[in-house]
């Protein structure tokens, strides 16, 4: 039964990302502007403007262009930027390693604050005291601070204040602390509020109660039972955070100049560098369907009453 689920999830994987490449295919043709302005300069005469168009392939219509791209993807190529003719695929492969390494420690980072805040939110709610109202004042903080304004800010106070880190590049782990944490806030004020509301809920059902009468110590109600049968919601959340880590975090990997494929992205709409745009969201695509793949998964381990239809 599991291995006929796999099976199934990754033909299904096929259709999706055929219908997600015609759908952004389409809205980047759609956009206003022409790439080939961008590569002749705006003084080219127009028999090179026309020659560049049939290099590229833009001379065609659109359904033979995007019959032309999805021909390449069967064949494993991503095609070439237009502006630096390297392959897209050679570069993602580049890049993507950059965009995992910040995505799993923003990720170290954000779940483990979260568990405890999310836990110390639920345990504390209703007390009108500090244990009650810091946590959500935490939380309720993380998910509205811009990711922008945030990472400004860290680079003021600890590259340009203090002295303590790098404020941009990619390298050693000293470049990486900065775009984590930036990173991080966000996901772990999301896993704090899903953790509080899915432990408040289950901590006033019938067997919690029963537990109670039983005698059970109140941290091992808690600990075993409620957040034992809140693992599901979380587990879901971490794995949507961590999903759109893989996308590419476009505003973190930009302020800080990480070499990832958000930042990769980013420089390609800017250059309306097409087969660029299309190679990162593939790529960025398949990855999130994957981890979601995964998450679905470890349910069965979590709760042994999932079954895969």
């Amino acid at each position: 039964m599991l291995k006929t689920y796999i099976l199934k999830k990754l033909l299904l994987l096929i259709p999706l990302l055929l219908g997600i490449t015609f759908i952004t295919f389409a809205l980047i043709k759609a956009l206003p502007g022409d790439p080939v302005t961008s590569l002749a300069g705006e003084r080219a005469n127009p028999e090179t403007i026309e020659r560049i168009r049939r290099q590229i392939g833009t001379d065609k219509n659109f359904i033979s262009q995007f019959a032309g791209y999805v021909s390449l993807i069967a064949k494993g190529d991503l095609g070439r930027s237009y502006y630096t003719q390297r392959p897209v695929a050679q570069d993602i492969a580049e890049k993507f390693p950059n965009t995992l390494k910040l995505a799993i420690v923003a990720m170290l980072i954000a779940a483990p604050a979260g568990i405890v805040f999310g836990i110390i939110s639920a345990a504390g709610s209703g007390r009108e005291n500090f244990l009650g109202n810091f946590p959500s004042f935490v939380s309720i903080g993380g998910i509205s601070i811009p990711v922008f304004w945030l990472g400004l800010i860290l680079m003021y106070i600890f590259s340009f204040y203090l002295k303590w880190l790098p404020p941009s590049g990619t390298g050693d782990f000293r470049f990486l602390i900065l775009p984590a944490v930036t990173l991080s806030l966000p996901a772990g004020a999301s896993i704090a509020r899903i953790l509080k509301t899915a432990m408040l809920e289950i901590s006033g059902q019938p067997f919690i109660k029963t537990a109670r009468a039983k005698g059970l110590k109140e941290n091992v109600i808690w600990f075993r039972h409620v957040l034992k049968n809140a693992m599901i919601p979380l587990v879901t959340i971490i794995g949507l955070d961590f999903g759109s880590y893989l996308n590419g975090a476009v505003l973190t990997e930009t302020i800080f100049g990480w070499d990832g494929i958000g930042r990769f992205t980013m420089e390609g709409i800017i250059k309306r560098d097409y087969p660029v745009v299309m190679g990162c969201l593939l790529t960025g695509t398949t990855a999130f369907i994957l981890i979601n793949m995964f998450v679905d998964l470890l349910y069965r381990y979590i709760d042994p009453r999932v079954k895969y239809e």
